[in-house]
């Protein structure tokens, strides 16, 4: 959107000015009318030429009188179109004034500004939005619509060729053509760091050695026997009936039992 002001009215001669209402519009000699509206032009060029070119705009004109006096809005803001319009297209920035591309146009009354009075024009293109793409930004548009429909495996690519001069459905039009090809990926190999090798292998098992006291065999006995005669013997309860250890003991060498520990038996 864009708002541009407009003058009340310009001046045409040293002692006279065109005010723009459709009074005076409707009374005015051709050539002060011509000096009017080359005169408005000029006033306005220098604004007119930051504007883009339009196709389609929609006009709203707002008054702003210099005093509290009753006038027709339409009368003051009809003159201006007239004139505001025409510079439109002279300068470039319209196509043509008709309904084509002028469809709509708006008379407001804003408020009474004797400081200011003016006439605010608010211009809005309401011409349809158009994306303009080059060759390369088509093709990757393309693109980007085959894979988006998700039925392309991760490792396809797809390849987009343009031609055009009667390879479309029309001689005007232009065709695309799609390649697609498989890339074969090859498998990296993954590196394994120290820390990894030792987190990753399997702790050796702990071996227990037990240590075995060997076997001592006396002469002239089993292994059995042997391991028997060097237990410790039980002396913890006494025969009653067996001798006391002093009559065996002088019985001389040659009795038996004369060791505490082999006492003779019953």
């Amino acid at each position: 959107m864009h708002i541009i002001t407009l003058p009340l009215s310009v001046p045409v001669s040293g002692k006279s000015k065109f005010i723009l209402n459709l009074n005076q519009y409707r009374n005015a000699h051709h050539m002060s009318l011509n000096k009017a509206k080359i005169v408005f032009k000029e006033l306005v060029q220098q604004t007119v030429a930051l504007l883009p070119p339009m196709k389609n705009v929609r006009l709203t004109y707002t008054v702003y009188p210099g005093t509290k006096q009753a006038f027709d809005v339409s009368n003051v803001c009809s003159v201006a179109d007239k004139f505001f319009s025409d510079a439109l297209v002279e300068l470039g920035k319209l196509p043509d004034d008709c309904y084509h591309h002028l469809a709509e146009i708006n008379y407001r009354f804003g408020a009474v500004d004797k400081e200011n009075p003016r006439i605010e024009v608010r211009i809005e293109d309401t011409s349809p939005m158009q994306i303009t793409l080059n060759e390369d930004e088509i093709k990757e548009a393309i693109q980007l619509y085959v894979v988006g429909m998700g039925f392309l495996s991760p490792e396809t690519t797809v390849a987009v060729n343009i031609s055009g001069g009667g390879t479309g459905k029309t001689n005007s039009e232009y065709a695309a053509s799609l390649e697609f090809s498989k890339t074969s990926q090859a498998v990296k190999p993954v590196a394994v760091s120290e820390s990894s090798e030792n987190k990753s292998a399997p702790a050796p098992a702990k071996t227990t050695v037990v240590e075995k006291t060997p076997e001592t065999t006396l002469p002239g006995k089993s292994s059995a026997d042997t391991q028997a005669s060097l237990q410790e013997p039980d002396i913890t309860e006494e025969d009653d009936d067996a001798p006391p250890f002093a009559v065996t003991a002088a019985g001389g060498p040659e009795s038996k039992g004369v060791s505490l520990f082999n006492r003779p038996s019953a």
